[in-house]
C-alpha cells in the first residue's frame, strides 16, 4: 500500500501540465491510502481499549510506594 505513496513522493515534477496532473492524482491516491491506514489503526486502538476495560487489573488506590 505505501508503495503508492513512496513512488508518488519520489516523483519530483517539473512545471509541465501532465506531470502536475500526475502528481495531483498521486497525492490524492496517497491521501486515500493514508486515510485507510488511519481508520484501520483507529479500529485497532478502539478494540484494544475495549479489551483493557473488560480485563482490568484491580486498582489498589495507586500512589503506594
Amino acid at each position: 500500500m505505501d508503495r503508492i505513496c513512496n513512488s508518488c513522493s519520489k516523483n519530483i515534477v517539473g512545471s509541465d501540465f501532465f506531470s502536475l496532473m500526475n502528481q495531483t492524482f498521486c497525492s490524492i491516491e496517497c491521501l486515500n491510502v493514508l486515510r485507510r491506514l488511519i481508520i484501520e489503526n483507529d479500529k485497532q486502538v478502539k478494540k484494544l481499549q475495549s479489551e483493557k476495560t473488560t480485563h482490568r487489573k484491580p486498582d489498589f488506590g495507586g500512589g503506594g510506594f
